[in-house]
């Protein structure tokens, strides 16, 4: 069989050869997901027009009995107006199911061409041989050549995608996670700072102070201060006691 290439020139050919010979696996997986995505855009249509298909014939059956229900209740001298009014309602059914296939193709075609344009943008970023931004039918046939033999490349190595791949490919490095704040915050080493997770120590019940034990705490001019101030009371207490 000919070599998927020999439609192109020489030079060009060898440039393919030489660029596939080289070709990365970010490249290869970028050429395999182009191609899933024209699949997955020809499987749609092809759902879409046996859909059509299938309820257009189920339509057909219907009408088909009913309009020979009305053929078979019509008096002989109305059989042939009936059998004229069933044929325009089979030729009205035709006709949407025309509009509707013409409408699908049509459709289809515009996505192809989106599809096209995506991939022929991609193909230049990658540096592929051949490919220009073009709608002429010889230069879309000799890139088709050249997308299909790159296809047919060794596929990427086991557990390289898109994601792994393109890590080399001057990616910047993953960056360290965000602590969520809806998580349990870490013990608070600074005895300033209160944890909000931690209840406040209970107090000690103690027995009231004795008269010596809260002495203990007062300081001398306190002290001071409550001994004059007894002793002026004692006084006082004293003139009175004398009066009477």
């Amino acid at each position: 069989p000919d070599h998927p290439l020999s439609i192109l020139e020489p030079s060009l050919r060898k440039q393919v050869e030489q660029f596939a010979s080289g070709m990365s696996n970010v490249v290869k997986e970028i050429i395999r997901s182009l191609h899933d995505m024209k699949a997955l855009k020809n499987t749609e249509y092809t759902n879409k027009m046996s859909e059509l298909e299938m309820k257009h014939a189920t339509a057909k059956e219907k009408i088909s009995e009913y309009h020979r229900s009305l053929v078979e209740a019509a008096v002989p001298q109305n059989r042939m107006y009936v059998i004229q009014s069933n044929q325009g309602q089979v030729d009205q059914l035709q006709e949407e199911y025309n509009t509707q296939k013409m409408k699908n193709m049509q459709e289809h075609a515009v996505e192809l061409a989106n599809v096209l344009t995506h991939e022929q943008k991609t193909m230049i970023k990658c540096g592929v041989p051949g490919f220009i931004e073009t709608a002429d039918p010889f230069l879309l046939k000799q890139q088709s050549a050249i997308f299909t033999f790159l296809l047919a490349q060794e596929p990427p190595a086991a557990g390289v995608g898109m994601m792994g791949a393109s890590a080399g490919a001057g990616m910047p490095p993953p960056q360290p996670a965000v602590p969520d704040p809806r998580q349990a915050a870490p013990p608070v080493s600074d005895p300033r700072v209160r944890d909000p997770r931690r209840q406040p120590p209970a107090m000690p019940q103690q027995a009231p102070p004795t008269p010596e034990k809260a002495a203990e705490g007062v300081d001398n001019a306190s002290l001071l201060g409550l001994l004059m101030g007894g002793a002026k009371s004692g006084t006082a207490t004293g003139g009175d006691n004398q009066d009477g």
